[in-house]
């Protein structure tokens, strides 16, 4: 909550300024509101066009297994952080750090051929797609 005070210079001289107490009214918390919901869903959405445009008939590469991975942490775990994706022989293994602090490490795998995740802190998805459908 803001104080201003308008006054001239004629006022001044006169009689002291009134104080004008601004606050901000309903349109403009909605209007807040609003914009804050927005900006949210453009973020979803470019990540659901970012998954949807992995072909998974060619396998999975390891840009798609972070694409992937970055899908997953910001649906189920969004105090997650994605650090890596290594190389574990029939699946890539997505791995990250949960917490603020101390963050705890965690892993998720992803399947190469199909994309499966496999996840012992979230949901498994056998589609990845049907993280953002």
């Amino acid at each position: 909550m803001a104080r201003l005070r308008l006054c001239s210079i004629s006022s001044v001289l006169v009689a002291p300024c009134p104080s004008i107490t601004v606050r901000p009214t309903r349109q403009m918390r909605s209007a807040a509101i609003l914009l804050l919901l927005m900006m949210v869903c453009i973020g979803c959405e470019s990540r659901r066009d970012r998954l949807h445009a992995i072909d998974f008939a060619h396998g999975v590469s390891q840009s798609d297994a972070r694409i992937i991975g970055e899908c997953y942490f910001a649906k189920h775990i969004p105090r997650g952080k994605l650090t890596g994706v290594q190389d574990g022989g029939a699946q890539w293994i997505i791995e990250g750090n949960i917490g603020g602090y101390f963050p705890k490490k965690m892993s998720f795998d992803v399947d190469k051929r199909s994309g499966k995740i496999a996840s012992q802190v979230g949901p498994s998805y056998d589609n990845p797609l049907d993280m953002y459908p």
